[in-house]
């Protein structure tokens, strides 16, 4: 029998169509061992909170104001009581034999700090960990080689919702940034790796995660600021420990994903947010590239606007000696 003591923690957020469906994923699994599911209501308004408390003894239920999934993930695990904690979104399943794989895995190896698997990607068919030159058996975890240089250099490899990971881990390497709501994860899986953390996974998919939900925040604004800094904190704080070719490939992305920041500010906020972002950008941007973003700042703000407008069908009028803007509708 797995004596290995383990907390399930699910963050949920106006989850009322799914939460059920994640609970009851963990519960079906009928983990032999000592453990507790605990699902943080994020300052839910759709009834979410009720669904959960119709499981009663089974589900601990802690409620807080909303303050995105990274506070509501740091929540559940500081309230843990056993070592080792998954971690499961509530829109997300947890695929049968989960728990007893990762507790087996991580009774046995006490100098691993997290180990992941795959997961099924709904309405995607190609192997999530590949994408990120990860290939692991199907049936047994092994050491992940170099993880930061792999995260930083080539991406967030580790799929959230398949995450076992010690709770002194999480705890010791600072949480998930409060209030973050993009990238949130991936900064822990940074620190982590940056502290000399050590991480597994295997082939097998562990989770089912599902795009098709209004909750997710990936397709939010902060999608383009999270990685930004996420990243760039990573190498300021960490890019010291790398080679110089995994070096050059994480500044790659940086540039890049600031690149594409850039040009958000300049779509969404005009000049003014552009020259505030580039202040702010850490580590700095190649010379190029500040050139020319300089010169972009210098188009005054009303033309990203206009452009805005002309796109959703609705055209600028002019008013008052200058250019107006109608509301749209």
């Amino acid at each position: 029998m797995n004596s290995t003591r383990l907390s399930v923690v699910i963050p949920a957020f106006n989850a009322a169509r799914f939460v059920a469906m994640a609970i009851e994923s963990v519960l079906d699994q009928h983990y032999p061992g000592e453990h507790e599911i605990i699902v943080v209501n994020d300052g839910s308004t759709d009834g979410t909170g009720e669904i959960v408390e119709r499981y009663g003894g089974r589900v601990r239920h802690i409620r807080q104001s909303n303050q995105g999934p990274a506070t509501a993930r740091n929540t559940g695990v500081i309230a843990a009581r056993h070592p080792l904690v998954l971690l499961l979104d509530a829109d997300d399943i947890a695929l049968p034999g989960r728990l007893e794989r990762q507790a087996a895995f991580m009774g046995n190896r006490p100098e691993i700090d997290i180990c992941f698997g795959n997961w099924i990607v709904e309405g995607e068919e190609d192997d999530y960990l590949a994408r990120f030159g990860l290939s692991a058996p199907i049936d047994e975890f092994v050491e992940v080689e170099d993880p930061l240089s792999r995260l930083l250099a080539r991406g967030s490899f580790v799929p959230t919702s398949t995450v076992a990971i010690r709770r002194r881990t999480y705890l010791e390497s600072g949480m998930q940034p409060k209030g973050a709501f993009y990238a949130e994860d991936y900064a822990l899986w940074c620190e982590v790796a940056g502290r000399g953390g050590r991480f597994a996974c295997c082939g097998a998919p562990l989770a089912w995660y599902r795009t098709a939900s209004d909750t997710r925040l990936t397709r939010s604004g902060h999608t383009y600021s999270g990685l930004v800094e996420v990243l760039g904190k990573a190498l300021v704080k960490h890019g010291h420990r790398l080679d110089p070719e995994s070096h050059r490939a994480a500044l790659t992305r940086f540039h890049r994903a600031s690149e594409i920041l850039l040009r958000h500010d300049w779509w969404t906020g005009g000049r003014k947010r552009v020259r505030h972002r580039m202040a702010s950008l850490d580590p700095p941007l190649p010379a190029a590239m500040r050139r020319r973003w300089t010169l972009v700042s210098l188009v005054p703000a009303v033309i990203p606007r206009i452009a805005r407008q002309l796109l959703r069908g609705t055209p600028p009028t002019a008013g008052h000696g200058r250019i107006a803007l109608r509301r749209s509708v």
